[in-house]
């Protein structure tokens, strides 16, 4: 009885805290997707039609929303975690099993280590196909020539193909160690044909096959991995705004030269520059107030802003420029210019004295 209790209050707590959860998901994206939901259903609107028409299709389209923002996997994936703990408390704490999958969500890697799974699922499939054509071509010379080494599960093809490939991966020493186990010995009488199709299965599908399905997963996942690095260098080392990250030299130019000057020449660096001089949130603040304000009332830059945004032009955007380079670069060249003063100083004095 203790122990139902200590069940049923852990339950509620689980209920309220996957309901708080579920609510604050749906407050902090629910906005995004009903107005990706209706963004997507816009242009049956525009369609003019009747006053009742119309609010039917109002109707229509906020009901097309809502049911697409509840399809939304996110969405489904924090009602069943608020649905099962209900479940859990009232039916079986079995189904607390399905909150473990919360560590999915919140390590990165463990999430890559699943996509790395089922993301390269067709090259996978294609793998395991050829293990079928093997261990089915390992299965005719079974039923043709070892029947005997079945031990009586081999009575039809499809059995013996069943057992094929059950004891290829179960049993030790693949399908030659299930043979050998079967198989009485006798001295002086080696099979050769046994030997050959022990060794060229345990080739084929034990190392070769398995090491392909190996190397299929962990490329993605190193793919994944060397992605997941990439994005997270790009928005801890580089500015968003004036930063270029589509060809690896001027990367690595980025990176290496103009975070020095920053570092060098700034008060706080490279952090001080991506608070203040490009702050991402000024940019989209911008965007907003661009977008609420009346186009009649646009001046002459956010007019212009304005057209390159409606053109998906980012050209407005400082890349490549930051004020603290500019400065740097008159710096440089004013200190050039001194010392080509100096030296054509000295020449001269030379010449005439």
């Amino acid at each position: 009885m203790a122990q139902f209790n200590y069940l049923k209050t852990f339950g509620y707590i689980m209920i309220f805290c996957s309901m708080l959860v579920l609510l604050f998901f749906l407050i902090k994206k629910g906005p995004l997707y009903l107005n990706e939901a209706w963004a997507a259903n816009q242009a049956f609107l525009e369609i003019k039609t009747g006053i009742l028409i119309q609010w039917f299709k109002y109707i229509i389209i906020v009901i097309i929303s809502f049911v697409r923002v509840l399809i939304n996997p996110e969405v489904i994936y924090y009602l069943a975690y608020g649905s099962l703990a209900v479940l859990a408390t009232e039916i079986h704490p079995f189904f607390f099993a399905f909150h473990l999958t919360e560590f999915l969500l919140r390590y990165p890697t463990l999430r890559n280590i699943l996509r790395s799974v089922y993301e390269p699922y067709i090259s996978l499939i294609l793998t395991f196909i050829l293990v079928l054509l093997f261990i089915y071509f390992f299965t005719i010379f079974g039923y043709v020539f070892f029947i005997s080494a079945y031990k009586g599960r081999c009575d039809e093809l499809y059995m013996c193909f069943f057992e094929t490939f059950d004891q290829t991966f179960k049993n030790n020493g693949g399908l030659g160690g299930y043979y050998e186990s079967n198989v009485q010995k006798v001295p002086n009488d080696y099979n050769y044909g046994r030997f050959f199709i022990e060794n060229f299965a345990n080739i084929a599908v034990n190392i070769i096959a398995i090491q392909i399905f190996s190397g299929i997963i962990i490329d993605k996942f190193s793919q994944l991995r060397d992605d997941e690095q990439e994005k997270m260098f790009d928005i801890s080392e580089m500015c968003f705004i004036c930063g270029h990250t589509r060809y690896f030299f001027l990367y690595i130019f980025i990176y290496l030269l103009k975070r020095e000057i920053f570092d060098r020449k700034s008060d706080e660096g490279f952090s001080q520059h991506i608070k203040n001089e490009h702050y991402l949130w000024n940019y989209v603040f911008y965007l907003a107030y661009l977008k609420e304000k009346e186009s009649t009332e646009y001046t002459g830059i956010e007019s212009y802003v304005y057209e390159k945004l409606e053109q998906n032009d980012i050209s407005w955007f400082p890349i490549q420029r930051a004020t603290i380079l500019i400065d740097e670069e008159r710096k440089i060249q004013q200190e050039n210019n001194e010392i080509d003063d100096f030296e054509n100083q000295v020449i001269l004095y030379y010449f005439y004295f």
